[in-house]
Parts: structure tokens; sequence; C-alpha cells
């Protein structure tokens, strides 16, 4: 089986502006020869080659290219003048730019490969326009970001580009690889050229063995890449003469036939070309029909005042990102006084706990760090904004990342809500005491007066009013929440309760002893427990009312204090009705107290009571601004003051003289002293004597 393989070269020997040089011309048909010659390499096939020379001109390149694909001066391309099948298989070339172009142009039109040797302009990677045009050339992108993951690796970020006439395509590359990186231009300044460049020719009969110093891209690599190209077209009719199942099959799995294939066909066959090359890098095509390119990254270094270029590291275009780029850092010799890698950033870069906010009118690398704002973090540097955290979250001082919340809860593990603890339990043993007091001399007179059943209850109320905080101080849940305010308004409702009953009392007696006073003290002497059961009956029911239409809840706040979340109960609009019924009740007592404060008997409550509730209603007037005014455990431990304070007043208000009397001075604790019998009747003579007085 038979193939011919042709090939076309673009040679271009103008003076010193050679792009091509005549020993180049001899090396394709070395490399064809050589293929031939190794077994195994094209089983049953030969190998040829044709050159021809275009002088890098468009319209050159046009007529070669039509002589090709026809057969013929001037005939038509798509019909070979032989009669016989086109054995053209691909193209190599041209090294001109235009030139290239007009070839690549046909020569997509009919579906044969064109692989470029030299650096092909950069339209020839769209696939649209010139869709079998490849190339084993390095490419102007493939240069560019090389520079640009060398800049990347160093950190610098603020460049400065000085470029020639002769290399404005490759600057202008740079740029535009520039713009989708990290990297900022700070200026570009166009130098002069002077071309001092040596000739270096070949012979075209060199060892492919020694071909190794080429991986260097210098003045030999354009023969490297002639090397390539033809080595890739060799594995690609080897591959297709074995049949060999690349990617996918071709159209009905049928193999291609080797003494009449289509163009295409080699194309598809090309297009997936994987080998090694004599220097061991891999040969293949990317997705853009480019060859991968290593670079060597070398550094300009002075030794005994002899300078030379020393080899630091390389760069490969068809690796991964993160393996196309090695550097040896201890190998490179920085200029000047640097030690280290020189620093070139328009702006340091923001650490974590800030964002960048980029300069109006200057470029991204130019920015300003600002610090992340109240309740927002960045954990990673150079952030382009700051993200809040989760709500049971707050940034730590640094706003690095986010931490739990400050709970913040009054309780019995700390000092204030010790103190305030032990305080409620001390408290609730003085009403223990007076009543126990009161219970063993029940049967003494001062005890008797004005209803003792009535001082019982209130010193049971007092004594579970002192305790009430204990509640306050509890782990809050939604049974804690339930409970804390409603016993604290029902106690309350209970001892203001009897003191208004005991102060009726004094009111009822004084005038149904008055001269033609006919006033009886309704429904015998229980009636006051009555009485004072049924106002504290009326505040029960207003809190059974509350529970069943807003329940008090367990609320997790995090906006009132910031980076803290408060533990506390959601009373609703319950808590201040209930508050409201209270203080209504603490002012009707406050007033028949001031009223019957002036009437006879030694032991005339209503003065205490007066002055009592006077310091109640003081405590609870302050207490409501004081407590919407504050919040977490300081409303909490402001509450548990007002409570704590109000019952020791009423304590100390009520029952101070009689425990007095009781323990100190027993000699008073009489019927008469008690009952004051003999003031009493000087007053009511009093009046009847002079009634216009009264």
């Amino acid at each position: 089986m038979f193939s011919w393989v042709e090939y076309f070269l673009c040679i271009s020997v103008q003076g010193h502006n050679q792009r091509s040089s005549p020993g180049r011309q001899d090396l394709i048909p070395a490399n064809v020869e050589e293929a031939n010659r190794t077994p195994g390499m094209l089983p049953n096939l030969t190998l040829g080659a044709a050159v021809m020379d275009s002088c890098s001109e468009a319209k050159g390149a046009v007529g070669g290219t039509s002589w090709l694909l026809s057969g013929g001066q001037g005939g038509p391309m798509n019909y070979h003048c032989l009669g016989l099948p086109s054995r053209l298989t691909a193209v190599l070339g041209d090294a001109g730019g235009e030139a290239a172009l007009s070839v690549a142009n046909i020569l997509g039109l009919y579906n044969y490969p064109q692989i470029n040797y030299f650096m092909p302009p950069a339209s020839l990677s769209n696939r649209f326009f010139f869709p079998t045009s490849l190339s084993v050339a390095p490419t102007l992108s493939s240069q560019a970001k090389g520079i640009v993951r060398l800049l990347e690796e160093f950190g610098w970020s603020w460049v400065g580009v000085l470029s020639q006439a002769t290399s404005s395509a490759l600057s202008q590359s740079f740029l535009e690889e520039m713009e989708s990186s990290r990297v900022c231009l700070a200026f570009w300044e166009n130098l002069p050229s002077e071309s001092s460049t040596e000739d270096t020719l070949c012979t075209g009969r060199e060892d492919l063995g020694t071909l190794k110093i080429f991986s260097n891209i210098g003045d030999l690599g354009v023969t490297y890449n002639v090397y390539k190209a033809v080595t890739m077209v060799v594995k690609t009719l080897k591959d297709m003469a074995d049949c060999r199942q690349i990617g996918r099959a071709l159209v009905g799995n049928h193999c291609a036939d080797m003494a009449n294939f289509n163009p295409w066909q080699l194309f598809f066959y090309l297009r997936r070309v994987r080998l090694k090359g004599n220097i061991g890098d891999d040969l293949y095509f990317d997705s853009l029909g480019n060859a991968p390119v290593i670079y060597d990254i070398t550094n300009w270094q002075e030794l005994s005042g002899v300078t030379y270029w020393v080899r630091v590291g390389s760069y490969e275009s068809g690796a991964h990102l993160g393996q196309d780029l090695f550097i040896n850092h201890s190998a490179i010799h920085w200029g000047g006084k640097f030690s280290q890698i020189p620093i070139s950033v328009c702006s340091k870069e923001c650490p974590p706990g800030f964002w960048k906010a980029p300069r109006l009118g200057q470029p991204h690398c130019c920015f300003d760090c600002i610090p992340c704002a109240i309740g927002s973090i960045s954990n990673q540097t150079n952030a382009i904004d700051c993200f809040r955290c989760p709500e049971e979250k707050w940034p730590n001082s640094a706003h690095d990342q986010c931490i739990p919340r400050e709970v913040e809860l009054l309780s019995l593990s700390e000092p204030l809500g010790i103190s305030l603890g032990s305080t409620s339990i001390l408290g609730s043993f003085l009403p223990i005491f007076v009543l126990l007091l009161f219970i063993k001399y029940r049967e003494t007179p001062l005890v008797r007066a004005n209803n003792c059943t009535l001082s019982f209850i209130l010193l049971v109320a007092l004594t579970l009013s002192f305790l009430c905080p204990l509640l306050l101080l509890a782990p809050p849940g939604n049974q804690i929440c339930l409970i804390r305010q409603a016993s604290f308004g029902v106690l309350f409702t209970l001892c203001i309760s009897c003191l208004l009953a005991k102060t009726v009392i004094v009111v009822l007696a004084f005038r149904a002893i008055q001269p033609g006073g006919c006033l009886k003290i309704p429904m015998g002497p229980r009636w006051p427990i009555f009485f004072a059961v049924f106002c504290t009956t009326i505040q029960f029911a207003l809190c059974c009312s509350w529970f069943s239409v807003d329940p008090p809840f367990l609320e997790h706040d995090v906006k009132t204090q910031l980076g803290k979340v408060v533990i506390r109960c959601n009373y609703g609009l319950g808590f201040w009705v209930m508050l409201g019924y209270l203080g209504f009740l603490s002012t009707i007592c406050f007033l028949v107290a001031f009223l019957a404060r002036k009437l006879p008997g030694a032991f005339n409550e209503a003065t205490y009571i007066t002055f009592c509730m006077l310091v109640f209603l003081s405590v609870w007037i302050c207490f409501v601004p004081a407590y919407l005014s504050t919040q977490g455990k300081l409303g909490v431990a402001t509450e548990i003051f007002a409570i704590l304070s109000s019952s020791a007043g009423l304590l100390f208000c009520i029952f101070t003289r009689k425990v007095y009397i009781i323990l100190l001075k027993p000699q008073l604790n009489t019927r008469a002293m008690v009952s004051g019998q003999q003031r009493m009747e000087t007053t009511i003579n009093q009046r009847r004597r002079y009634p216009d007085r009264h």
C-alpha cells in the first residue's frame, strides 16, 4: 500500500531578516527519509515530500496551494488534473503571516490539515474561520500567558512594559492576557529597535538524536518545530493504518482506506494524536489546535565580572494550572540590593478582616483596604467584599472569623445573680420571722387588732414575694416564662388587697362609732378577707386571659446588644396590663389610707399604710422607665431590685412598730392601749360639741 504525502513550505530568504534558512529545506526530506527507514514506523507505507517557496508572498502561497490541490498550474482546486486522487495529506507552513492566512482559507474549504511551524498569526487559532489550521510553533498567546504566570508567581501586580516596534504583536497579546489576570499596567513605553542578530544556518543533515539542544527555543527552534510536525503526521498515518480507536470512532466505525482516504479522516486522527518528542516532551494539539510549548526561564547572573544566563525554571503551556510553572527560587540572583523577591504592587494586600475598595479611575490593582462593617467578616486575603455572620454568631475582634455570640443571661452562676439570689432568700426569712412571732402572740391585743387573719395572709404573701426573684434567676423556658411575672403580679396584688382591706376596716369602724352613725360592717368579720380575695381574683383572671391570648415565650434576642444573644422571656402587652391593674389598686389604697390617716386610735394603721404605699408607688414608678431603658441582665436586675425594695417597704412600714412593741415594749400590748379608748372618747365628745368644726 502506498501513500504520497506532500509538504508545502514557505521559505523567504531576505538578507538578515530571513524567516526560513535554506538548511531547513533539506531537513524536511531528511526527516521523511528517516521515518521511511525506521522499522515499524510506517508499515506498507512510503512517505514523500514536496518543498515549495512562496517567498513570503500571499500570491505565491495561493498559487502553490492551487497547484497542490489540482496537480497543475492554475487548475481547478476541486479536481486533480492527472485524473488520479490527490496524494496531498498535509501542508506545513507558510512562514509568512499573510501567506499562512491565505493558505488556511483555501485548505479549510477542503478539510486539508495545515500545520504551522513558524509563529502563526493569532487569528489562526479561530476554529470557526480556520477549522483545519494547526500549529507546532510557540504562539503569541502562550508566550504572553507564560510571562503573566511568571509575574503572578513573583507576586508582581504593578508592572511596566518596554517594547520595540518588532514586538508590538507580542506586547498586545501580553496586554490582553493582563486584562484577565491580577496584573496591572503601570506604564508602556516603545523603544527604538536595533537588530544585531546573527544568522545561524543548518546543513539539513543533522542527527535527530542530537536535537535535545533545541529544547531551548532559539535560532534552531524552527528546525525542531519542523521535526515535531513531521513526526506527528507520521504518527497520525500509523494510527490510521492500524485503525486505532482514538477518542471516538470514524463514522460507521469504519477504518480509513489508506490508498484513498479523505483529508478530513487524516485531520480527525491528527487532532487526537499524542506521542513523546525526542526530548521527552508531549506532542499533541490542544483545543485551539496548538501544540504545547516548554519555555526555559533564565536568570542573568554575574560572577567575577562575567555575565551569563542560568536556567532557573520552565513553563509548559499545555500543563494544568499549578503544574505549568516551575521556579527554582534558590537559584535566582536578584540584582542590586535585593536579597529576596522585590515587591512591585500598586496597593498592599488587604488582610482578612478588610475588603478591597477600588480607587475610582485607577486599575483594579489599585485599591484601599476598608475594615469590614459591624457584624461582617472576610476570611481571606484581598476579599472583594465582606459577608455577614449567621444570626447565632458574631465577628471576633479581627473580623476574620465568626464565633458564637456571648450569651447575655442573668443567672445564679455569676456574682450579680448570686448577690441578688442571696438577698432574696435572706429577705424571705424576715416575714417568716414576723409570722412566727405573730402566731406565738396571736392572743395579744396588738396581734388581734385590725383583723389578724389579714396580717397572716399579708406576711405569707410577702414571704413569697421575696422569693419571686429566684424565678427571674432560673434558667428561662416557656414554663418559667409563664409563671415569672404572673406569680409576682398575683402576690403583690394580694398584698395590696390586704392593705386596702385593712384601711377600709379602719374607715368603716370609725364611721360606725360616730354620733348618729348607723353604718354596719357588712357580711360579718370575714368580709375583708373576701374583699382581698376578690381583688386578687381579678388580677388572676387578667393573667389567665394574658396566657390564652398572647402567652409569654422564650426569645433569643440578637438585635438588642451587639455581639451578644440575650436570652429572655418576651411578655408582650399582657405584662403591662397586669402591672397597670396593680398600679391602679395601689393608687386606690394610697388615697384611702391617706384620707384615713388622722382617724383616732392608738394603733390606726392608715398612717403606716400611707407611707407603705408611698414607698411602693415610688419604686414602681421609677421602675418603668428604668426597665424600658435597660436590656439583658440589667433589665432583669432592675426588676429584681424593684421586687425586693417594694417587698421590704411593705414589710417594714407595716410591721416594724408592732414587732418593736411585742419584743421590747410588752407593757404597751394591752387592750386599753391598743384600742386608744380614752383618746377616741375625747374626739367623739369634741365632734358632738363642735359639729361645725368637723
